[in-house]
Formats: structure tokens, sequence, C-alpha cells
């Protein structure tokens, strides 16, 4: 295929052209519009490109769309869509926001561009779609609200005079507002009328309080945050149901028999995707979902292979956005040239080419000097990205490495110039060739990522000297914006941007790499609720179960043991610099081991000592980092499981995040070593396994003879808090404090809460059936929770504050339901950990 030109449509009419050739990709025509958009690239998870008949008209269906999976490329997409359809209908690109969040005001606030673009979207498909099937009042009042946003000069004052009714016929533009039949229907003076009267109603509005109106009544209308599909649950085609697929619902399904979807799976919990034909003699698709924590598959039938294409590009794409995980929809499902001509062969007609970014294993493990082609190799693979150096004027050096110096510079593009980083081979290396193949290798890694928490390659100068472009991030590395800025940052900042460096770790190691250098040195702050991960030059692709390094130097005070001694790296050794990472980020870009020097750093880690616990850390994350600091490897958690404790801490506290207290407090001192008497007597007297008999017995388990074993277990210690608290409470309610009173209740919730996150991390290893029913308990305190935070917000009320018996009264009785729930939780979970032979926390 030779170079060509296509056009990509927007939601506003327009299109951009994108020059593509044979190795062209849909996720590359997409990064190249979104770029020239202007849109930032936190956003392009909510994007994704179609090819639609046209003209479109009311009663479109799936049947006119296909929706373009990010890996195809352009030959793909001829064959599989194009020449079929060619002789009788014409398609387009379009560019479409498919994956919508849950939250539009938070979209406006951080991703604006994305934000507009999907007002814009949404205005064409409700003019389209919609707008002719509501009354003509409604659609009066709609088209009023975005002219009103269009017109940003009017004014109450200047309505009557300045409203242009003649030149806004003119140009169409009621056509972009109002269905035909209304336009049509009604005489030019009336529809002047109805529409100057309409806009007196909404002149008040600004710009975007008319777009979040505007949205707020099409959700009345039609839920655009979803998309239904008709399909049949199971492998059968008994009865059709309705399936709902959007962060709303996640993955749901509605009937006659249910008022409300019914909700059979999370978006983010799917691990895989895959589509197979049912009967090659029918049109029936069987669409297989596996989901995380499920040992069953869901199976949906669909009756058409467009519909199943589209379903799963719409699932998997929510669960990339969310996750923040690479794709789970099969690769031979894309491979496939059949969705056309009967679906699936199993030898296919041509093979599959590899993309030019497809990973060269034997080249990318190879460490630097023990491959003499590396560089070759890896220059022809980034031809396509390639850029001339003659469009790049370097401005100021921002830091040096051991094999290139950084520069900040500007990119000349054909309309207009852009701030970029450049990375540059130094000129004076005592091996210029290895410095050279080092960047390339560096420029080769970063080409295979895409993640909104990832520094952003742009492109490479592969002559003399290798140049690497990269996208400029203004407010520099994170260790220096901790240290500079760190009394402004908030603790939910800094669990935000932990979070935010795990997601892009999980990135990396979803596509089987390990980065070998993660610190706060190597994190950039794009702004202050944004970081991403960089400096991929020890990055190393993974195909056994770990990577030994021969000659790179090592960042030893962030390394586990494992790899101090034997220079040994997987997923686990990033799991340990993570951790490291996380304390610098609560230390204010303090660094490790500082009063440790390096040939006795092995012997203080295998004595077990571990980063002691910094003040403004709280509990959870501390706790999360001793897990990921374990020096038997096996023991600490994968990044899946770090990544859901981290969004976990953040979602139980609302996004407030209570901080910790210093390690050697008395509060923690308390809480590590002096468990109240009287309550582990109440504990001990536990009926721990009730209704289960003598099952334990041949484990010769009991709980009495060990009680000193479980009073050291974290998640022990965390239900004895919660207990200790609501003791606590039992004892302040006879005051008539309210401050008391609130403070206490305030402390249970957060010893609640703090039980719930401790114990996040063991639920997913039990077996079942027990897990279920720890699930269940675990709902139970969710509930409790929730009650806790309603009954705060009634005590912070002035006017209820005078009520205070009854409330009290209230407490009282909710807090033997919340003992009775905990104490529960606990026999539950204990139980299930004893069948599952895990060991105590």
């Amino acid at each position: 295929m030779s170079t060509q030109i296509i056009s990509v449509y927007l939601a506003d009419g327009t299109f951009r052209n994108v020059r593509v050739d044979s190795f062209t990709t849909v996720q590359r025509i997409l990064h190249v519009v979104l770029d020239g958009l202007g849109i930032d690239r936190l956003s392009f998870g909510h994007f994704a490109l179609r090819l639609s008949t046209f003209p479109t008209g009311p009663g479109s269906t799936v049947s006119d769309i296909r929706w373009l999976h990010s890996s195809l490329r352009m030959p793909q997409i001829v064959q599989r869509y194009l020449n079929p359809l060619s002789s009788g209908s014409q398609m387009r690109f379009e560019l479409r926001v498919r994956f919508i969040p849950s939250g539009l005001y938070e979209m406006y606030q951080t991703q604006l561009a994305a934000f507009l673009y999907l007002y814009d979207q949404l205005l064409s498909d409700y003019v389209l779609h919609v707008s002719w099937k509501i009354s003509k009042d409604k659609a009066i009042y709609m088209a009023a609200l975005a002219i009103r946003k269009r017109l940003k000069h009017l004014n109450s004052n200047n309505l009557e005079k300045k409203f242009d009714f003649n030149a806004l016929e003119e140009d169409g533009g009621l056509m972009s507002f109002l269905p035909e039949s209304v336009i049509v229907g009604t005489p030019k003076k009336q529809m002047q009328k109805l529409l100057l009267s309409a806009l007196k109603k909404v002149i008040k509005l600004s710009e975007i309080e008319c777009v979040f109106q505007f949205m707020k009544n099409l959700m009345n209308i039609a839920r655009f945050d979803s998309e239904i599909f008709k399909v049949f649950l199971g492998a059968n085609n008994i009865r059709p149901v309705e399936l709902y697929v959007g962060q709303h619902y996640g993955v749901a399904y509605k009937n006659e028999n249910t008022k409300e979807p019914v909700v059979l799976a999370e978006l983010r919990n799917v691990i895989d995707i895959s589509v197979r034909k049912v009967d090659l003699k029918k049109d029936h698709f069987i669409i297989k979902i596996k989901i995380s924590g499920n040992s069953s598959p869901l199976l949906i039938t669909v009756t058409t292979g467009e519909m199943a294409e589209s379903l799963a590009h719409l699932i998997d794409g929510y669960q990339m956005l969310l996750s923040q995980q690479a794709s789970v929809w099969s690769s031979r499902d894309l491979r496939d040239t059949f969705w056309m001509n009967g679906w699936r062969s199993e030898s296919p007609a041509t093979p599959p080419t590899m993309s030019p970014l497809a990973p060269r294993r034997g080249i990318v493990k190879s460490e630097v000097g023990e491959n003499s082609q590396i560089g070759a190799d890896t220059k022809s693979l980034l031809k396509e990205i390639e850029i001339d150096p003659q469009k790049i004027l370097l401005e100021k050096l921002l830091g040096s490495g051991q094999y290139g110096n950084v520069y900040q510079g500007i990119l000349q593009l054909e309309k207009r110039q852009i701030t970029v980083a450049v990375k540059v081979c130094k000129e004076h290396n005592s091996d210029p060739q290895t410095s050279n193949n080092v960047l390339l290798e560096e420029a080769y890694t970063m080409s295979q990522f895409w993640h909104p928490h990832i520094i952003h390659i742009i492109g490479v100068s592969v002559h003399s000297t290798v140049w690497v472009v990269m996208e400029m991030m203004q407010m520099g590395e994170l260790r220096q914006y901790l240290k500079r800025e760190g009394r402004h940052i908030s603790v939910t900042t800094q669990v935000l941007f932990c979070k935010q460096v795990a997601s892009a770790l999980c990135y990396l190691h979803s596509k089987q790499f390990v980065h070998r250098d993660i610190a706060a040195r190597n994190v950039l702050v794009a702004n202050n609720c944004c970081v991403k991960l960089s400096d991929f030059g020890m990055s190393r692709l993974v195909e056994e179960d770990f990577y030994k390094s021969s000659c790179t130097k090592l960042p030893l005070k962030w390394l586990p043991l494992e790899s101090l001694n034997f220079r040994r790296f997987n997923a686990k050794t990033d799991v340990y610099m993570l951790a490291v990472c996380f304390w610098e980020i609560f230390s204010l870009g303090e660094k490790p081991w500082t009063q440790i020097k390096n040939q006795d750093l092995s012997r203080h880690l295998e004595e077990g000592n571990k980063l002691s616990q910094p003040d403004c850390c709280p509990f959870q994350m501390y706790h999360l980092m001793e897990l990921m600091w374990e020096l038997d490897s096996d023991k600490r958690p994968v990044m899946k499981q770090v990544y859901a404790v981290i969004c976990s801490v953040i979602k139980k506290t609302s996004g407030r995040v209570c901080p910790g207290s210093a390690p050697n407090s008395p509060a923690v001192q308390m809480r590590k070593h002096a468990r109240d008497s009287a309550l582990r007597a109440s504990l001990s007297s536990l009926t721990l396994f009730k209704g289960h008999g003598n099952e334990l017995t041949d484990r010769k388990y009991s709980f009495e003879n060990n009680l000193s074993t479980v009073d050291k277990d974290l998640v022990f210690c965390a239900v004895s808090d919660v207990l200790n608290a609501l003791r606590d409470l039992q004892e302040n309610k006879r005051s008539e404090d309210v401050n008391m009173l609130l403070n206490t209740t305030e402390k249970l919730l957060f010893l609640l809460q703090e039980l719930l996150v401790i114990s996040t991390p063991h639920l997913a290893l039990l077996d079942q059936p027990m897990k279920s029913k720890v699930h269940e308990a675990v709902e139970l305190l969710n509930d409790d929770c929730d009650v806790l935070k309603q009954f705060i917000q009634l005590m912070t009320q002035e006017e209820e504050n005078a009520n205070i018996n009854t409330q009290i009264e209230v407490l009282s009785t909710f807090s033997r339901t919340l003992r009775a729930h905990t104490q529960g939780f606990w026999n539950t979970f204990h139980l299930a950990r004893v069948r599952s032979n895990l060991p105590l926390t």
C-alpha cells in the first residue's frame, strides 16, 4: 500500500487529513488527529476511531458502523471493511468519544478540550437521532441552550437587538440545532418568536452552564453514557435481553421482569475477551468475557459479527481506561480477516504481518555491548517516527545522565511550534557508539508504550548523533518538585501521585517489561495533579521468570536484596522499588538510606530493617509499602494488587486520606504493642468457627493457644482497633460533649476504613466458596461506613445538636450492630484464611 491521504471527520462536521501507509495503525491515526486538535494525552483513552456509512440519518444502526481496534493497520482495514462495501456504500473515518467517564464535571475541570469535543458530539447526535422524537417545545428549549452557548456576545440587555435570526438561518445554523421536521413545519416568524422566547429563559447562563444544562436534559431523554445491545445471555438463544455497557452500569442486563439493569460485571475487572462463531451456518457469535475473581466466564450471544466486534471493542476500551492496562481482546480476533466473509478461519488466507513497532525480543532483551547489531536493527524499526534534526532548536540544558544530556527545545511542525525535551547523546563520551545504542534502545522501548502517566516519545533523529524527542514536562522531576513545593502538597495529592505511578507500572508489567529504575527522580510532573514515569534506559522485556543484568550501573539504595546480591530483576523487584518511590513521595523528596553506606546495605536489609514511616504517610499506605518490601519476593503483592489497594484507599476515604502518626508516636506504639487485656479476653472468647463443628480439629488449631501469634496479625490488630473504638464510643456516649462524641465517631470511621483497606490484598487469595462469604461480611462493613458518614454529617449540623440524646440512642443501637458485623467479619475471614492455607499477615 503506497502512501495515501485519508480524511478523519470530527464531531462538528469538519475533517482532518492524515497521511497513511501500510504500517500506519489506528492508534497512530488517533494520536495524530488528537495532537492536532490540542487534546491532552490524558484524554486519549476516551477516544476511538470508527468507519461509518454516510450520509447518515434517523434510524442508523450498528450495522452502519465499524469500530476500529487501535492495533489494526491500514491494509487490514481496507481488506476487512472497505473492499466488500465499495460497490454499494461509501464509508468515512470518524473521531468519536466512545468511552465516557462517570464524572463529567471532573472531565470539564481536568480535560477541557475533550469535554468540549464530547459536547459537540452529543449535540450532533442529538439533532440527528433524538431531536425528532421529542416534543416541539422541548426541541426549541434544547436549541436555545446550544444557540446561547455559541452566541457568547448575547446578554439580557442586547438579546432582542443583536439576535440575528436571519443570519443564523442563512448559514444553515438551524439544522445544527433543530430537527428538520420542526424547521419545515414552523413558519419563519413563529420560529423566530419561539427561539427568542426560549433564549430569554437561558440568557443568564454562562457558556459552560449551557453545556451542562444541555447534557442534563439530554441524559433525561437518552442515557448517552451507556450503549445498549439486544443480546442473549449464555450460549442459548431462548429470550433476548437488553445489555447495558458504560461506567454507570458496568456490564448489566434488563428484561421484562426487571425495572432496573442488573449488574453482571464491573468493567475494570475484565481480564480477557474473545469472540467465536457459534455455527458456520448461522450468523450467531459468542463473546466470552473473563472476570477477575470469577471462575466462570460471562457468555454473551449476538446475532451479527458487526455487533460482536462493536461490543468487544466497547468493553475492552472501558477496561483499558479504568484499569490502565493494555488491551485484553484476544489477538486472534484481530489477526483474522473473515469478519465480513464468515468470521473466523482456522488458517487465515494471508499470514499476519508484524507491526514495525512489535517487540523484537532478542534485541530488546540484550544488554548494550552484547549485540553489535542493536543500532542498525533499531534504526530501521524507528523509521516511522524519525525527525529531521534541522526542525529541532535546542534552547537550554535541563540535566545530564550517564549516556546523554537532556535539553529543552523547540520542534517546528508544519503549522506550529511545540516545546519538547530532547535527549542528546554525549559528544565527548569515551564510547559514543554504546551511548547511541543505549538511546536508540530507550527510544524503541518508549515507542511501544502509550499511557497517560508514561512520558510520550514524539520522534527520534538517527543520524551520526542520536536525539530522542519527548514531550516536555515544565515542572521537572518529582523529587525536586516535592522538595520545592512540599509544604503546599496535601496528603491526598501524594496518594494520587502514588496511584498514577502505580498505574504506569501496571501497564508496563502488562506488556511484560520491567523498569529497573523506579525512583522519584525518574518521575516527571506535568501539573499539580499529574505525574508521568520516565527514563526507560534500563527497561527490559522479560521473557523468563527473571532478568539478570550484566554491566549496567544500578541505583543501589532503591534495590531489593536479590538485585543487590545477584543482579536479578523481575516484576517483584519493580514492586519493591516502587515502594521506595512511595516513601520518597511521602518524605517530600528525601533520599532513602542516607545514613547507610553502600557496602553495608545488603547486611542492613538482611537484618529485616525497613524504611521508617514518614510523618505524613497514611497508615494504609505504609502497611502496603511494608508488604512491598518483603525480603521474600514471593510474598510481595503484584502490581494489580498494589494499584487496587491505592484505589481503595482513595475510594474509602472519599478522596480525603487521613495522615498517620509519627513512627514512634504513642498512637503507633499503642497500635503495635499495647492491646487492651479486656479486649483480648473478649476476642479470645469469640466462637470463631461457629456453625462448623470440628471441621478444623485435624489442623490442631486453637485460637486461645495461639493468641500471641494472632495478636501480631495485621488484620486482627485492625479488628481490635475497631472494637476498642466501639468501647470508647460506649463510654463517651454518657458525656453530653458533642465534640468529644463527634471525634470518637470520626476515629471509629477511620479505623473501620483502615480495616477494610488492610484486608483488601488478602481477599483475592482466598479459595471459593468461602471468598463469597467474606465478601458478604465486607459489604456489611461498607454499609456501616456509609451509616457513620451520615451520622457525622448530622452531628456537624448545628440545628441537630439540640437533640443530642436522640442521636446518642441511635448511635448506641448502631454500635451494637457494628460490633456484631466486625466480629462476624473476623470469624469468616479467619476461617477462610485457614481453609485456604494462607499464613497470618
